[in-house]
């Protein structure tokens, strides 16, 4: 029998600030965003049960190592070394290396949830929206579902 493969998300504590509940985990790439996005694009995680996006055509991120993982961390999120900021091992459906990565930061400058549902929807038309996406960081492995195993201990 082969042995399954090991996959790593980064998640942290919601912040209450920012909309989100302090006791529950969400992707750390929120940590940052406007109030009336998080409530409506955070996916929150829990130990054991399966996450999907909220969105249709749109994907989960993880990473293929936790190497990886960790130069996310320590590149992305705005405080890498804060204690709210965990790495989880993981069971994902359906990996693969190609899926939609926005620049989120270009969505924050107008606020455009509405741009961002239209990118959503539209995805097919790279052209149009190129200038609205980004390569992932490195190791990012995107899937349909998530579940959180076991989180890793320094």
């Amino acid at each position: 029998m082969s042995k399954k493969k090991i996959y790593y998300k980064v998640v942290q504590f919601g912040n209450a600030f920012y909309g989100l509940n302090s006791n529950k985990l969400y992707s750390a790439n929120y940590s940052f965003i406007i109030n009336k996005w998080n409530t409506k694009m955070a996916c929150e995680y829990s130990i054991d049960d399966w996450t999907f996006p909220h969105y249709k055509n749109t994907d989960l991120m993880v990473f293929d190592s936790l190497e990886n993982a960790k130069k996310f961390i320590s590149s992305f999120v705005r405080h890498p070394g804060q204690p709210f900021v965990k790495v989880y091992t993981c069971e994902i459906i359906n990996p693969r290396q190609n899926g939609l990565f926005i620049n989120v930061a270009d969505f924050m400058i107008d606020r455009s949830y509405d741009r961002f549902i239209k990118l959503i929807k539209n995805r097919v038309n790279k052209k149009k929206f190129s200038h609205l996406t980004d390569k992932p960081p490195v190791g990012t492995v995107f899937c349909s579902g998530v579940k959180l195993l076991e989180e890793i201990k320094n």
